[in-house]
């Protein structure tokens, strides 16, 4: 049976761990953690046979697909692979403790003009890391950012991060609880000129049967339908947007805007597809991001 991404134990986030990291940090600076970020990854790849089975489907279909021999199925990929989402941990743990000033490079003028105007709707994903927008969008004129997530996935992990930083004004809501309150609360806010962000490459637990189906690097995957909708619902301009850390160690927002139209279904149908090929365009950018170990492809 095929694990979903909501039943997959994170095994790097106890709580009584990350509480040990977080005083490392605050003694000796980052490089003490990214060494135990490094130790606590591989420990995980080597102990945890699924870790290694969906990092090793991911770069045979990367390979398969690019032809590309540095992405043949190997230890070494699956081992990049885990200590890259290690050290994405680091830098979310320093976005929330605001102890580190991050540069993100952002050249999107369209996205500038919509942020000035007022409220946008943000279709987020899990390759890159997510929690850099959150510094990004503190930065915009001192937005308030609204953010859907699971209630309980990674909930030790968001409780802790949370627990470091009050300055961050940020409103978190369930994605299982979304109904008509909720949906007129984001139109209100949207209005209001707020920031909205909702992931658009991971089911509900609630409603994994609630998808459309799409290819990701020449492999059909599921993708979640109520995102797409909802962002259409609300009727404020929508971006596809990831952040993407460089080599050089810097970060770069990557994003599209969603062109609408007059015809509800097409612009259904012109989601679905823009969203898949962001989301394989990024992915193809930075290979090694592609934080989903779980089974993504069908």
């Amino acid at each position: 049976m095929k694990k979903k991404w909501y039943q997959i134990k994170e095994y790097s986030a106890g709580t009584k761990r990350l509480l040990f990291t977080w005083h490392v940090y605050k003694l000796f600076g980052r490089k003490p953690v990214e060494c135990i970020a490094r130790i606590i990854g591989f420990v995980t790849l080597i102990l945890h046979s699924d870790i290694r089975k969906y990092s090793r489907i991911y770069f045979d279909t990367l390979y398969k697909y690019t032809n590309d021999k540095q992405y043949k199925p190997c230890f070494a990929n699956y081992f990049k692979h885990t200590q890259s989402y290690a050290l994405s941990l680091v830098d979310k743990m320093e976005v929330y403790a605001n102890t580190k000033d991050f540069h993100l490079a952002f050249d999107d003028y369209e996205l500038k003009q919509d942020l000035s105007k007022g409220g946008v709707f943000f279709i987020i994903t899990h390759t890159g890391n997510i929690e850099l927008l959150r510094n990004f969008m503190k930065d915009k004129d001192h937005k308030k950012t609204n953010i859907f997530m699971q209630k309980s996935h990674c909930e030790k992990f968001n409780n802790f991060i949370n627990s470091l930083s009050e300055t961050l004004d940020i409103t978190v809501y369930p994605v299982e609880e979304i109904g008509i309150e909720t949906a007129l609360d984001i139109k209100n806010k949207l209005e209001n000129g707020e920031i909205v962000l909702m992931a658009g490459d991971r089911l509900s637990a609630q409603n994994d049967n609630k998808c459309y189906e799409t290819k990701l690097l020449g492999r059909k995957v599921s993708l979640p339908l109520g995102t797409l909708k909802f962002a259409l619902m609300m009727e404020a301009p929508i971006y596809l947007l990831a952040c993407l850390k460089n080599d050089n160690g810097t970060f770069k927002i990557e994003s599209e805007k969603f062109q609408s139209d007059n015809s509800r279904s097409d612009n259904l149908n012109n989601l679905q597809k823009q969203f898949a090929d962001f989301l394989e365009r990024i992915t193809l950018s930075k290979p090694y991001q592609f934080y989903n170990f779980y089974d993504f492809f069908e």
